[in-house]
């Protein structure tokens, strides 16, 4: 709209070096025609990186305490993991803000005329799904119309589809940002999702057999599994790292769950009666940037410790799917196929002690 009415301001004023007419836009009017502003923050980006890796160093020193050498591979793949996951935080000068992970290949990609055309031939394939009955699966899709590379296939989805239809946070980030395939790729997610739910289209390789539609815990440790493979990371930490991340956030939802009196891990500044008019401003300033923060820390700081599985499948799933997606990313389908639990003997042995779990990586 802003577009059209700059057009039309300038073809006036062209008109009127040879026509009588009406007085230009005042400035105020031209003005309200810009549109946003929309700035990023860097002090945000970088805090939050640091406390994914901080956090995720925690998690090291609790499941390598007595081996310093696994330790530390550990803390250095956590730092790498943190800087892959490339959190960004923008804000519009009319209020509106997002945020958003792998931000500068998810911009790359959108830039990248094929990988525009794969989600045109995701829509498609999700349409013929819904209409046709012609039924598809993501994954085999994706390697089809990626050359055959697992690896772009894993890129494609984890950082293009990233995150459900319902909050889509990758679609709001990308409106928010003025991004022009930011419909194309709301479009294309939607339809893509109703072929999931009405079981016209499966999410994951044949191998898995769940329809958890959450994509996000299978792909993204999936993928970045395989950037921390490809960094140098030996596979067995490379496997590990995205799958601590990916429990970090489940083993909260469970803990609150059995708990819901759990207190936070970190609090908001309180006000105090003592504090000036400008400093109670600024709090509550500080407090709004800082929900995303606390929140990050209450997922991340949940402890490794064992829970009762009954009446938590959907947290279950996402556990397992991260599990497959970090052992598949970091080793190739087929060794990760051979090393892989069924889903009940992990949900098991995961539930009796995660901690173990993760640290053993292979519990066969």
């Amino acid at each position: 709209m802003w577009k059209a009415h700059i057009l039309t301001t300038v073809l006036v004023t062209l008109a009127c070096g040879h026509l009588a007419c009406s007085p230009l836009p005042s400035s105020s009017e031209v003005a309200e025609a810009q549109p946003p502003e929309i700035r990023s923050f860097q002090l945000i980006d970088e805090e939050v990186t640091v406390t994914i890796a901080q956090q995720m160093k925690l998690k090291c020193s609790t499941l390598f305490a007595g081996n310093g050498k696994e330790k530390e591979n550990c803390e250095r793949a956590s730092s790498r993991l943190a800087q892959f996951l490339d959190f960004n935080y923008i804000k519009r000068s009319d209020g509106q803000g997002a945020f958003v992970f792998m931000s500068r290949r998810l911009k790359e990609l959108l830039n990248d005329r094929a990988a525009v055309d794969f989600l045109a031939k995701l829509q498609l394939a999700s349409e013929d799904a819904l209409y046709l009955n012609k039924h598809f699966n993501l994954w085999e899709f994706a390697k089809e119309n990626s050359a055959g590379r697992e690896d772009v296939a894993t890129e494609r989805l984890a950082v293009l589809i990233q995150d459900g239809a319902d909050t889509a946070a990758q679609v709001k980030y990308l409106l928010i940002a003025q991004h022009p395939q930011a419909l194309q790729l709301a479009q294309a997610l939607n339809t893509l999702e109703e072929a999931l739910k009405q079981g016209k289209a499966s999410a994951y390789p044949s191998d898995i057999k769940l329809n958890r539609i959450a994509l996000y815990h299978y792909y993204v440790p999936r993928y970045i599994a395989q950037k921390l493979r490809a960094s140098g990371t030996n596979a067995d930490m490379a496997a590990r790292l995205p799958f601590l991340f990916n429990s970090s956030y489940e083993l909260h939802q469970i803990q609150k769950t059995e708990n819901p009196g759990l207190p936070l891990n970190h609090r908001p500044v309180a006000l105090t009666s003592s504090d000036d008019p400008k400093m109670r401003k600024l709090i509550d300033k500080w407090n709004v940037y800082d929900t995303l923060y606390s929140d990050l820390l209450d997922h991340l700081g949940a402890p490794l410790i064992p829970f009762n599985p009954k009446n938590q499948q959907n947290n279950l799933e996402d556990l397992y799917l991260g599990y497959a997606g970090g052992l598949q990313g970091a080793f190739g389908n087929s060794h990760a196929n051979s090393m892989r639990l069924a889903f009940e003997e992990f949900v098991f042995k995961f539930s009796e002690n995660p901690a173990q779990f993760i640290k053993s990586n292979n519990p066969k």
